[in-house]
């Protein structure tokens, strides 16, 4: 709902607003989630298998909300630091309106999060459907009909408070938090942060490099291409938080019921990325207009990064505790990731950028899959080897085809 939401958004202001008030808001998507996904991602990746080792939801759950505290406290100091250092007199007057925004909604999070881990899914259903309705018709409101920047960040920030109140009303009492778990909720967190801050930040750095030396539309154009499509990222991302909870307790006994499924994921994944590898033009031309046509280049690179979504090295390493693994495979991908962006970039414009960010996705992947093979486990023995390539050679072919068409 998250992704679908973002996305639909991106159609309906496409039509709506300029280059310029789009690129605005985009670059209040852009700098929060740099400072802030690779906390709630590292959280919601180390707990979940974390909380089902314990299973002491009631007594872990505040030691872990206090963490989430301390990750939020970064994020604002972060993005304070960027409108300090990188951002314009009037950029600065409306990026702080969003301050406020991105430290409630992070904080609002953890409602998600304990709604999962304490299995209360048609609630957390209910909660992401109402959450999702009304950030999409805050920023319809603030920007489709105000065309006000600074009116929707105040909204938006309203929703995000709401959502803390509502957390602190269902998080169980009295608020204890336990020392030890405290300390063991970091540790298990921090490399799967840092993994993310190296390495995920990629794209984000990508993104804001794009923002400098190009122009606003080629910065609108770069944003709108360079988004993985919301269904296939769902799918990969599930399958892989899914059985990290699942082989941590034991690996060998679900082997059968991971490959039938990864087997599934395959060719749903593929199906869907080959069908909008050879429509790409038709719909950024029917959804966004004609004036957005050349993201969907950007798009159609974006859709090849399933071939490295669809390896799921980190899932056995998270699942048998080897973590540490992720520094190493994380910071080889944000080098190579900027060598070839930036590299490539130069000659080739954005596009050049968005080939940058595919081969360091393929570099970290590998990476991960070479120290997979030091813990003693044999992906190759757990992945349908057979369906994968020929999915990625059907998908290739699409791709040359569309490159023609294009």
């Amino acid at each position: 709902m998250r992704y679908g939401t973002h996305f639909l958004l991106s159609f309906i202001l496409a039509w709506f607003c300029n280059k310029e008030l789009i690129a605005g808001y985009e670059t209040a998507l852009l700098l929060s989630t740099l400072v802030s996904f690779f906390f709630i991602s590292s959280l919601n990746q180390a707990m979940v298998s974390y909380f089902k080792k314990n299973d002491q939801t009631k007594k872990l759950i505040w030691s872990a909300f206090v963490v989430l505290v301390l990750m939020t406290g970064v994020s604002v100091v972060l993005f304070v630091l960027y409108l300090f250092f990188f951002s314009n007199g009037e950029e600065q007057k409306k990026m702080i309106r969003f301050l406020p925004f991105l430290f409630f909604n992070m904080l609002g999070y953890f409602v998600e999060f304990y709604l999962y881990i304490s299995s209360q899914k048609k609630k957390m259903l209910l909660y992401g459907m109402l959450t999702f309705l009304f950030y999409f018709s805050l920023v319809l409101f603030g920007m489709g009909l105000k065309q006000n920047l600074v009116l929707t960040f105040s909204l938006l920030t309203c929703l995000a408070i709401c959502k803390c109140t509502y957390m602190f009303l269902i998080l169980p009492k009295p608020i204890r938090i336990y020392k030890d778990h405290f300390f063991a909720i970091i540790k298990t967190t921090l490399p799967i942060t840092a993994s993310l801050l190296l390495g995920g930040s990629l794209l984000h750095i990508l993104g804001l490099y794009v923002k400098q030396s190009f122009s606003s539309d080629d910065f609108v154009i770069f944003r709108y291409g360079s988004r993985e499509f919301p269904l296939i990222l769902i799918l990969a991302n599930s399958f892989s938080i899914a059985y990290t909870g699942i082989l941590s307790k034991n690996l060998a006994v679900h082997k059968g019921d991971f490959i039938r499924s990864y087997k599934r994921l395959l060719w749903q994944c593929f199906t869907i990325a080959i069908l909008l590898m050879l429509s790409s033009k038709f719909l950024f031309f029917t959804f966004y207009g004609e004036s957005f046509t050349e993201a969907a280049k950007i798009f159609n690179i974006f859709l090849l990064f399933i071939l490295s979504r669809l390896l799921f090295p980190q899932t056995f390493l998270l699942a048998t505790n080897n973590q540490n693994y992720f520094y190493i495979s994380s910071s080889l991908e944000l080098f190579f990731g900027l060598l070839f962006g930036f590299w490539l970039g130069n000659i080739y414009g954005i596009v050049g950028i968005a080939y940058g960010a595919l081969i360091a996705y393929f570099i970290e992947k590998f990476v991960l899959l070479y120290f997979l093979s030091k813990t003693g486990v044999s992906y190759q023995k757990w992945m349908p080897i057979g369906h994968y390539l020929i999915g990625a050679f059907l998908l290739g072919i699409c791709y040359l085809t569309s490159l023609f068409v294009l």
